[in-house]
C-alpha cells in the first residue's frame, strides 16, 4: 500500500480510472460498484474528493509548523496562503484588474460591512441592503455586483458605466466570489476556535482587496 497521490494520482483533475494503481481499483471496484451501485462517473469523483481532502489535510498540518501562531497553535500567514493558492489565480482580484478596472467606471462609497446582507426586489427598482444600511440599484444585476464586494469587507468599489457589460461579467463574478468561499470553508471547517476562524475569514478577503488596488 502507497500513498493516496501515488495510488490514485495527485491532482484531481488529472485523475482516471484507467490510471489508478490495479490492485487498489479492483478493491474498491467491489465496495464502490458491486455494493453502492455507483457509475464511473460517480467513483471518479469519489477518488477526487479523496484527494481533495488529504491535500487539505496536509496542509492544515503544515499550518502547526513553526511561523506565526494564533492562540490554538495555527500559523495564521500559511493558512492564508494555503486559501489563497486552492483559490488560484483566476480569482476575484486578477479578474477585477483584468475586467473592471481597465473599463470606463464609475466609483461608488459602501457602507460599512454588516450582517445581514442581501438584495430586495422593490415596487421601483433594485436595492442591495447592507445590515441597517441600503444602495439603490439601477439593476437586479448591479445589486448582484455590488453584492459580492460587500460581502468581501470593501467601503469602495468601481461600477462599469456599460449596463450590458456588466451583465456579461456578472456571473463569472459571483463564481469566483463563490469559488472564494468554498475555499475558505474548506480550509475553516475544521478549525475549532471561533476567533481563528473570523481572524483567517477576514485576512483572506483584506488580501485579496489591497490585490486589487
Amino acid at each position: 500500500m502507497e500513498s493516496v497521490f501515488t495510488e490514485i494520482g495527485d491532482s484531481a483533475s488529472t485523475i482516471l480510472l484507467e490510471k489508478i494503481k490495479s490492485d487498489r481499483r479492483a478493491l474498491d471496484k467491489i465496495f464502490m460498484e458491486d455494493v453502492l451501485d455507483l457509475t464511473d462517473e460517480e467513483q471518479l469523483e469519489v477518488y477526487k474528493a479523496v484527494v481533495d481532502l488529504v491535500k487539505t489535510r496536509l496542509e492544515r498540518a503544515k499550518s502547526l509548523k513553526k511561523g506565526k501562531k494564533t492562540k490554538d497553535g495555527l500559523d495564521l500567514d500559511l493558512l492564508v496562503q494555503n486559501v489563497l493558492d486552492r483559490i488560484g489565480e483566476d480569482n476575484l482580484a486578477t479578474f477585477y484588474k483584468d475586467r473592471i478596472a481597465t473599463v470606463p467606471c464609475y466609483s461608488l462609497d459602501l457602507p460599512k460591512p454588516e450582517e445581514p446582507i442581501e438584495i430586495e426586489n422593490l415596487l421601483f427598482g433594485w436595492r442591495l441592503k447592507i445590515g441597517k444600511k441600503a444602495i439603490d440599484c439601477s439593476s437586479e444585476t448591479q445589486a448582484r455586483y455590488l453584492r459580492v464586494f460587500a460581502e468581501m469587507g470593501c467601503d469602495q468599489t468601481l461600477v462599469p458605466k456599460d449596463d450590458t457589460y456588466l451583465s456579461s461579467i456578472v456571473n463569472h463574478w459571483e463564481s469566483l466570489f463563490e469559488k472564494a468561499q468554498a475555499a475558505l470553508q474548506e480550509h475553516t471547517s475544521s478549525i475549532l476556535q471561533n476567533k481563528t476562524r473570523d481572524l483567517l475569514i477576514h485576512t483572506v478577503w483584506a488580501t485579496l482587496r489591497e490585490q486589487m488596488s
